[in-house]
């Protein structure tokens, strides 16, 4: 999908080794989140006044909240001319995690937040806007019956055949019916093909044009056991959020 033509929010972009990026990615977020409790309990003031549209699995407040993060909810609003698509390429084999992507005629439903400006910034980490993954852009989004421009989280570099995970699926389809979003499009939710079974792909990096790694014949040994290992230090630091 071509963003160019898109208002970009400018971000630093990382460029540390594969392993690295993803613990940076954790350790960088969990920083930020903290900085934000302390304000919190300081009883600093942060204005929620930017607009953001969550969409996929960003459709409940409470992650928010529980990310010590400023907002505030106005309603379910949609995306037209546009369909959720799994477009953003993960380091598993064939599954692909939640975009939107230009698609004449379609709808993409979701929740319309105002958000603070710091919040923003640590949802940017948490959606890996500084590696590349995704980029924060302005779209028109319909919220009863007025046009807004929000800030949207488009797959930086849209792949096509790629599919989510069963458990993907369900928590984007769980939050589209507690929302109340037309039957048609969790219908159409529903029928999304899925990977059944996960497996890490060896030969994907985030920080190549074709998100494939250099000389990977000649070094695959060696990226299968920094793949294995950084799965567990990430399994490791995820405890953390239990």
């Amino acid at each position: 999908m071509d963003v160019g033509s898109l208002q970009e929010t400018p971000t630093f972009q990382f460029r540390p080794e594969h392993m690295i990026a993803f613990i940076s990615q954790q350790v960088a977020s969990r920083s930020f989140r903290a900085t934000l409790k302390l304000f919190n309990k300081l009883g600093i003031q942060r204005k929620p006044d930017q607009y953001y549209f969550g969409y996929g699995a960003n459709l409940n407040k409470s992650r928010f909240d529980k990310n010590q993060m400023v907002t505030k909810l106005l309603g379910t609003a949609c995306l037209k001319n546009y369909k959720l698509s799994f477009g953003l390429q993960s380091q598993f084999k064939g599954l692909g995690y939640a975009s939107v992507a230009k698609s004449n005629g379609d709808t993409v439903w979701g929740q319309l937040y105002k958000i603070d400006k710091l919040s923003l910034y640590l949802l940017d980490l948490m959606e890996f806007v500084p590696f590349g993954a995704y980029r924060r852009v302005k779209l028109p989004i319909e919220y009863k019956g007025k046009i807004i421009k929000a800030f949207v989280y488009v797959a930086a570099q849209e792949k096509a055949g790629l599919s989510p995970s069963p458990r993907y699926l369900n928590l984007i389809v769980t939050g589209a019916e507690t929302q109340g979003y037309p039957a048609e499009y969790v219908s159409q939710l529903r029928a999304t093909n899925c990977v059944k079974e996960v497996a890490i792909d060896h030969e994907f990096t985030i920080f190549t044009k074709d998100k494939k790694r250099k000389f990977s014949k000649q070094l695959m040994p060696l990226y299968q056991k920094h793949d294995e290992l950084r799965e567990k230090v990430l399994a490791y630091l995820r405890r953390f959020d239990q």
